[in-house]
């Protein structure tokens, strides 16, 4: 993924891993999170928990319910 805002001058894009590109002139506003509930941890840490879960089940040989649901939710197989 590859972006410009333009600078304020000129039109801006975003361009995907697909090839699709999306031009135009951008209003550019920092997201501030609503305040939830729960909390999302940080991507390397899922991916770090996923590794140390692989390292486990392959010693039994077998890959359990929970390492599949996590990467099913991370869209890993």
């Amino acid at each position: 993924m590859n972006a410009c805002c333009g600078h304020g001058k000129n039109k801006g894009y975003i361009q995907f891993d697909s090839g699709i590109i999306i031009r135009g002139i951008f209003e550019i506003e920092k997201f501030e999170p609503y305040d939830m509930p729960y909390k999302v941890r940080a991507r390397q840490d899922i991916f770090d928990e996923v590794d140390r879960l692989e390292q486990i089940d392959n010693r039994d040989g077998y890959e359990d319910t929970t390492l599949k649901t996590l990467k099913w939710v991370m869209r890993m197989e």
